[in-house]
Order: C-alpha cells, then structure tokens, then sequence
C-alpha cells in the first residue's frame, strides 16, 4: 500500500470567547469512510472529527480523505485487507486532523486543542458489532 493523497476535506471552527477558555474533557464524533475502485485497486478514505459537548470553548468539524493504491497480495488476503481499511488508514490520517486543529486554534489566538490518540482496532471492533 502506499499514500496518493491525503488532504483537508471540510473545516469548521469557531471560539466563543465568554466560555472558560479550556478544552480538556472533550467529547468527540469521529465517522470514518470508504470506498474502493478494485479496477484500479485505489481506496478513497475520509476520517471525520466533531466535538459534541454543547459547553466546550470551541466548536470543530474537520474532515480530512486519502487515496491509497493496494497490492495485489494485500487485496487477496481479506483480514489482512480489512485491517488495512478500517484500522491502518484511518490511523494514518488522524495526526493529520489532530495537527490541523492545534494549529487552528494557536492561529486563533487560543490556546490549542490536542485531540487524544484514538484506538481505531477498538473503533473497528465496535462498528463491526454494529453493522452485524
């Protein structure tokens, strides 16, 4: 696998300046999506991350997609494929967010938002749940 294009999809920000100026007990969205042209073996990817906390200082939406082109082996073996999708791909694009957003708010003139690390295998073994 290797990494065509990661880029910045959609943006939202906005600081409400009367609220304590602290984002620490965030409550956080995050959707992930895909799809994938088995043609030309190219994956389209999107991770998105809100805050959902009504009281927070800030209120953020930033989505971010990639393209990735797979190997023929790592398209064959079907866990090793979903691995790929669900955990991997998303897993490389969220420093991307959480890089856009503490830059944000430091540009903004507040103090930064750092997104925690996320554990995209649970993640992935909820949403299976899910969808079963």
């Amino acid at each position: 696998m290797h990494i065509i294009d990661i880029r910045l999809l959609s943006c939202r920000y906005s600081n409400t300046p009367d609220k304590k100026d602290s984002a620490e007990d965030l409550e956080l969205e995050i959707q992930c999506g895909k799809s994938f042209n088995e043609k030309k073996k190219i994956g389209t990817f999107r991770v998105k991350v809100r805050n959902t906390k009504e009281d927070e200082p800030y209120s953020f939406m930033l989505e971010y997609g990639g393209k990735f082109k797979f190997e023929d082996v790592e398209i064959e073996d079907q866990e090793t494929f979903d691995r790929l999708q669900n955990v991997n791909i998303p897993a490389i694009i969220y420093p991307y967010i959480r890089e856009h957003l503490a830059d944000l708010c430091r540009r903004a003139g507040s103090p930064p938002v750092f997104l925690p690390p996320v554990n995209f295998v649970k993640l992935a073994k909820i949403e299976q749940r899910t969808n079963n």
